[in-house]
């Protein structure tokens, strides 16, 4: 299983610098396409003392590599016989005895040992290149197999034609001696002589060990200056999204401004319209009296009628 996540976001945004054409993975831990799926490199190369090699396997998972090859091989500075040890845990096989990781990983433990030829990855890439036509040279290079100083004294010429170096190394100076191989200091300093840049840490499975992530210079630049851009970019997207939400606030202080006066003129027609209501019953009174004294006058007159009427027959 990875201890490298491919949706680190520096290791997206360079896969957009520089896509990773054949991507060449020296580790001894088992890997599959699906560890690359979602990445994409175009070629994957596995690198490790496997019994035999596997060339071009399609990839059956979408978004993984088009093909990937194991080539069975144990890197080192030069090709000379030497003792390759098997371990408990499958990421430490490799030069190393195990007994000398133990302040590392304590229960690590050593299953056997045997006496190999190592080759360096220069002359193993120059072998396979040539003998397989639909294999070109990495423009990505994980190391995740230690001692990574002699892998990389053995790769003077494959380095040049990378883009970005992931290593896995030595953390603390402290156990330099007791581990007998390169801190993660020395490995930088190898890397910067060959115009490479570090550019942070992947995480980890261990705080004693570290993934340095070191890019050619230029795409480091490149990197930098994009990193840069998209700062300025996220800046003016607040900016822009600072002034809508002003406007945004003006338009309800306006808003509620007109909610205040609208307010106010309904109270204002609600005092006119009790005003109104008011006169109307005062109106009203006065009309219902009026109505009450024409009545009454009109019985006068009719009552005045009535007796008028009774004199002129009396009087005949």
């Amino acid at each position: 299983m990875s201890v490298i996540s491919f949706d680190h976001p520096t290791l997206a945004m360079l896969r957009r610098l520089s896509p990773p054409k054949v991507l060449c993975h020296i580790t001894e831990a088992p890997w599959g396409l699906h560890e690359y799926a979602g990445f994409g490199p175009e070629k994957v190369v596995l690198i490790g003392n496997a019994d035999v090699d596997a060339a071009d396997r399609p990839n059956l998972t979408n978004g993984g590599p088009s093909l990937m090859t194991r080539f069975s091989a144990v890197l080192s500075d030069e090709s000379r016989e030497q003792t390759f040890y098997t371990a408990s845990l499958g990421r430490e096989c490799g030069l190393i005895n195990p007994a000398h990781l133990t302040s590392i990983w304590r229960n690590l433990s050593e299953i056997r040992r045997e006496q190999v030829e190592t080759i360096t990855l220069d002359e193993l890439l120059a072998q396979k290149i040539e003998a397989f036509s639909n294999l070109a040279e990495p423009n990505w290079l994980i190391i995740d197999s230690m001692p990574v100083a002699p892998k990389l004294e053995g790769a003077t010429e494959t380095l040049k034609t990378l883009d970005v170096v992931v290593a896995r190394c030595l953390a603390d100076e402290v156990f330099k001696e007791e581990l007998e191989m390169a801190t993660a200091s020395e490995v930088l300093s190898t890397l910067r002589d060959s115009d490479f840049t570090y550019h942070e840490d992947l995480s980890g499975s261990h705080p004693k060990l570290r993934y340095l992530l070191c890019t050619r210079s230029i795409i480091g630049e490149r990197s930098r200056a994009n990193a840069h851009e998209a700062t300025i970019a996220r800046h003016n997207e607040l900016e822009d999204q600072i002034t809508r939400r002003l406007e945004h606030l003006d338009e309800l202080e306006r808003s509620a401004k007109r909610l205040v006066l609208t307010e106010n003129n309904l109270k204002n027609l609600q005092q006119r319209y009790a005003a109104l209501a008011e006169e109307n019953d005062h109106l009203n009174g006065q009309l219902s009296l009026i109505r009450q004294q024409l009545d009454h006058a009109l019985e006068l007159l009719h009552g005045s009628d009535s007796s008028a009427e009774t004199e002129t027959g009396v009087t005949k």
